[in-house]
Order: C-alpha cells, then structure tokens, then sequence
C-alpha cells in the first residue's frame, strides 16, 4: 500500500477500509472490510472474494479505519483539534478505482492501492522582530477555525463539511525550531477577515494573522505560510505549497 505523494511513499498506517462494489445485492460486494497491517503485510478481517477474474468492480478504500462506514458514499471522519505530538492521526486517505478487472488489474495476484490525501497540510515558519532580541519562546501556535468533522464521498470524490456548527481551533505541531504543521479541512477561519492563525508566546501574549482576503485551499496540498512576530503585530509573508502536490497563494501582511 502506498499513499499518492510525488513520489509516492509506503503507507504505514495500521489499517484501512475496503470496499469491493459489484452492485447493490450482489453476493460478492463487501462494505468497510477491515485490512491490518502486520508489518507490511495486509490481511482481511473478513473473506472478500472476487466473482471471477473479468467481471468488473469497483474499488474503493480509506485509511485509517472507521467502525461503522458501511456507504463509501458518506464515510464520516472526525480532525483531531489537539496535533502537538503529530498529525498523522489527522491524515485521512482515499483511493477509488472504477471498472476494475482483476485480470487486467492485479499486480502478483494481489491488489495495489495508492491512497490520496484528502485534507490540506499548512507548514508555518516563525520568525521574530529584532525588537524580540534572543528572549522569544513560543507556547503554542493554532490554526483557528477549522473544519471538525468532514463527510467523504469515495465514489464522488467530494469532500464536504460536516457539521458547520462547530469549528476545531488546532494545536499545531512544533516539528523543528520555528516550524509547525496541521493538517486539516478549511473552515470559517480561511476567509475574509477571520484570525487564521495565533502564535501564543511563553507569557500569554497572543499575535494574531488577519486574513484580508479568502484563502483557496485544495486537499491534497501542502502550504506553506512565512510569518514573523513582531510586537504589536504579525506579517504573514508569501504563502507557498509543498509536496503532496504544488499550488501557491499571493503575498499577506
């Protein structure tokens, strides 16, 4: 199992959910199959079987696993708000393919998935004012208003927000010095006058990032944002993408 990155890289991830579409009623349809990685090698929780080597399925599956996500039309994933020791548990993933013939299709007997990344990953780079001196220790840096729960539509491919409501003010994950990362579903704190971001500083002060305009996130992306702190305010400078796959955003103060 791999996840769709440029290049590609070897999914780790403990689970994931199967399902084999023949249609409606067909004996042969398996819904959210579990698959468990057993150091590398994959085993179902439950048979799955194909009719025959060239009759066509379709394919769908999502990684990690959801207890319950019987419709790969409406599977629910729920973002961890609290990322500080990683964002991995925040990684959702999906692979579909239509019309597949095990004949023409399987690799080795076996099937081969290549998962996407359905959400958007945000790197900030943190720098300080000079009047900060070498005195600057950050606390916590959060990416507000954020989407808390998504519906995901393997067929489709669409992505919506599920309960907008309630909206997850994430605790970002500090990966190196002056870096940090989340991962997550764009919300009301990506447009137009909201405070996206919020560098908490080790007394309390917060610093805020005003966006003067809607930001265009697509899943699947990684961004990267240029901020420096200074004392009365923060600057947000060019805001550039990363692989999982490249886009770029204007310039921010």
């Amino acid at each position: 199992m791999t996840k769709a990155d440029l290049p590609s890289s070897e999914y780790t991830g403990s689970d994931l959910g199967l399902f084999i579409d023949y249609g409606d009623g067909d004996y042969y349809s398996k819904d959210n199959v579990r698959w468990v990685n057993n150091s590398g090698t994959w085993t179902p929780e439950s048979q799955a079987l194909w009719k025959n080597s060239q009759s066509p399925v379709d394919i769908f599956a999502y990684a990690p696993h959801i207890i319950g996500a019987d419709d790969h039309t409406s599977v629910d994933f729920s973002i961890p708000s609290n990322q500080v020791k990683g964002t991995s548990t925040a990684d959702f993933l999906w692979y579909s393919k239509p019309g597949f013939v095990p004949a023409n299709d399987l690799s080795d007997q076996k099937l081969n998935i290549t998962f996407s990344h359905v959400l958007v990953k945000l790197k900030v780079n943190l720098t300080f004012g000079n009047e900060f001196g070498d005195s600057h220790s950050v606390k916590d840096v959060i990416l507000n208003g954020t989407s808390s729960k998504i519906k995901c539509d393997l067929a489709n491919r669409t992505v919506a927000d599920l309960d907008q409501s309630s909206f997850n003010d994430i605790s970002m994950c500090n990966t190196k010095d002056g870096v940090y990362e989340a991962i997550f579903f764009p919300g009301k704190g990506q447009k137009s006058g909201s405070r996206m971001l919020t560098v908490v500083m080790s007394d309390n002060k917060a610093y805020n990032v005003t966006l003067d305009g809607d930001l265009e996130l697509y899943g699947g992306y990684a961004y990267t944002m240029n901020v420096k702190v200074g004392k009365d305010r923060v600057l947000a400078g060019n805001v550039n993408v990363i692989e999982w796959a490249e886009k770029e955003l204007g310039e921010k103060d």
